[in-house]
């Protein structure tokens, strides 16, 4: 066996562990564009639809459309005393409110020149869109599961008891597949062996890191039935049909890349389509 085959196989067996860290959600922040009566009736199904899962014990404060007219008292609401967890639906201030391809200046705000979590809830006003009486079924989304402890804590958290947490990794088949064109055009590398080895590669990480956050969950105590998702596809049109098959009532997602200002691409594309339930954005 050669060195460099050695060092291959050595790091194959090299597993990335799941890490049980769950979050302290000690206060929270509902934003809405409404009257201070509508927003207690709404902060109501907010408490219930949070209490379902392991977060217990959260103080609440409100911005109402009294308090506001704009983004930037908003943002320094949230910059002066940031909460744990920020609470809001799309379009606050009712601007573009029907309009399905955008998530309105403020949502934008928050989730990317803060590190708050934006738990991102349907319009109220929306007819026919009601938040869930429990977070049964969570589901993480994210093309890069391995490692990713922050994610799935989360997402466990805010998960109910006994409830189904569904952890996906959808491969993106046509990335995929542009590197494997370009692996059959280099002289000497053996495309046969990249063709059959790294799709199987790719996919087994997360499956052995969602194998690991399994037990480590059991072994604390945590009672949640974990499901794998772990394929390759298109992963904004596959997790459309997969949230729709499975009723998912929470997704968890990140939502920063590194580097640049926007949105991560995926991520935003999911909380446009995805207007009818809760998105937690990391």
């Amino acid at each position: 066996m050669k060195l460099d085959d050695f060092e291959s196989v050595f790091r194959s067996s090299v597993k990335t562990p799941f890490h049980h860290a769950p979050p302290n959600i000690e206060s929270a922040l509902l934003i809405t564009d409404v009257d201070n009566a509508t927003t207690e009736s709404f902060l109501a199904d907010v408490k219930r639809f949070l209490s379902s899962g392991h977060a217990q014990d959260i103080e609440w404060t409100t911005m109402t459309s009294e308090d506001f007219q704009e983004v930037a008292p908003v943002l320094d609401r949230v910059r002066r005393n940031p909460p744990t967890l920020v609470v809001c639906y799309r379009h606050l201030l009712g601007q573009g409110a029907k309009l399905p391809y955008s998530l309105g200046s403020t949502v934008d705000t928050l989730t990317q020149a803060t590190d708050v979590p934006v738990l991102l809830l349907p319009r109220p006003d929306d007819e026919g869109i009601k938040l869930p009486e429990a977070a049964n079924q969570v589901m993480v989304v994210t093309d890069h599961l391995t490692g990713d402890d922050q994610l799935v804590n989360w997402a466990a958290h805010l998960c109910t008891d006994n409830g189904t947490l569904f952890l996906t990794h959808l491969e993106d088949e046509a990335v995929l597949g542009k590197y494997l064109d370009a692996i059959a055009k280099i002289p000497g590398l053996d495309f046969e062996v990249a063709q059959e080895k790294l799709p199987k590669k790719l996919l087994s990480m997360p499956t052995d890191y969602i194998a690991s956050t399994s037990e480590i969950l059991a072994k604390e105590g945590i009672h949640e039935d974990v499901k794998a998702i772990v394929r390759l596809g298109d992963p904004v049109a596959d997790y459309e049909k997969i949230v729709e098959e499975l009723g998912v009532d929470l997704l968890v997602m990140n939502t920063k890349d590194q580097g640049q200002s926007a949105m991560h691409a995926l991520a935003y594309a999911l909380s446009v389509e995805l207007r009818d339930r809760p998105l937690l954005l990391l």
